[in-house]
């Protein structure tokens, strides 16, 4: 399976996801935002407006790992992935943590 996947034509859209959601305690493989444009900048903050993770799309799919900066897993809670397109589009799907 790849992280790749055919880019959307503009975002939002009603292709974009983050799954699995909400991520449960026993998961441990990544957790994979849908329905970008290539090279989407897409950055996780928690509930504060912390900047928690950066990603960058592939194609229209982007994986975020679940963890910090420092490769420490987040503190349960919501987050948010700001995804922004280099041509000025944006969403920001909701992630719920749960440990």
């Amino acid at each position: 399976q790849s992280d790749a996947a055919e880019e959307e034509s503009q975002i939002p859209n009603n292709n974009l996801f983050a799954y699995p959601n909400p991520v449960r305690e026993n998961f441990s493989g990544v957790i994979t935002i849908t329905g970008l444009k290539n090279n989407t900048t897409v950055k996780i903050t928690d509930s504060a407006g912390y900047l928690v993770a950066e990603v960058s799309s592939l194609g229209g799919i982007a994986t975020w790992d679940g963890c910090d900066g420092s490769g420490k897993k987040v503190s349960p809670g919501v987050y948010l992935a700001q995804c922004v397109t280099t041509d000025g589009q944006h969403a920001q799907p909701k992630i719920l943590i749960m440990r």
